[in-house]
């Protein structure tokens, strides 16, 4: 890719703080998404199903009650979020680790590492997806960082560059990824755990 088909400036630095964003609240984002789009699913659900219906009152009852119920039973498709961001932290980690040990991402390493991710993410689930959310978060800041670097033609040669500081980006991503990691490990210690198999939250024990 030529510095021609570079993102513009500000679509780089956008993306750049949000990744920032990302890398320090992603846990607390991605739990509260789900149960968002649960709901949305859920809402739209009761719409399609009630379209037959005349009376507009009890259309809208419907879709808020679906609403609120699909809010509530978002726990499944948080775990799938869960897995999926599992899967985006060990395929990030895994390129990472090629990249710097044979200077080019390994396709292998990358799927490998995503299925890896997934798996652990079910059965680790706050500590996979804080991994997750930081390492996504960090690989975003880097190709922001080379975006820009890209549409204020410092970079010349976009594939020359990545050759020969392909390792700087992916310590970057790693740097950013462990502060993420620890940020959000202690902002988020004291949050219930999600409820599992449509259990109550547990509220955690003070001492």
């Amino acid at each position: 890719m030529d510095t021609e088909h570079a993102i513009p400036v500000w679509q780089a630095a956008f993306s750049g703080i949000f990744a920032l964003l990302y890398i320090f609240t992603g846990y607390r984002t991605v739990r509260f998404a789900a149960r968002v789009m649960s709901a949305v699913l859920c809402m739209l659900v009761g719409l399609m199903a009630s379209s037959h219906l005349e009376h507009g009152a009890v259309t809208a009852a419907i879709v808020v009650g679906a609403g609120i119920v699909g809010f509530l039973l978002g726990n499944a498709l948080y775990f799938i979020t869960v897995a999926l961001y599992g899967a985006a932290g060990g395929g990030v980690l895994g390129a990472v680790i090629s990249s710097i040990a044979v200077h080019s991402v390994s396709p292998v390493a990358a799927i490998g590492g995503a299925l890896a991710g997934a798996i652990l993410a079910i059965f680790l689930e706050r500590p996979m997806v804080i991994l997750g959310t930081s390492l996504a978060g960090g690989w975003l800041v880097a190709t922001s960082v080379q975006g820009i670097l890209a549409a204020t033609s410092v970079i010349q040669d976009i594939h020359e560059h990545h050759h020969q500081f392909g390792w700087a980006y992916a310590l970057l991503t790693l740097a950013l990824g462990v502060v993420g990691c620890a940020v959000q490990a202690r902002t988020t210690k004291d949050l219930p755990p999600p409820p599992t198999k449509g259990g109550p939250v547990r509220t955690p024990v003070r001492a």
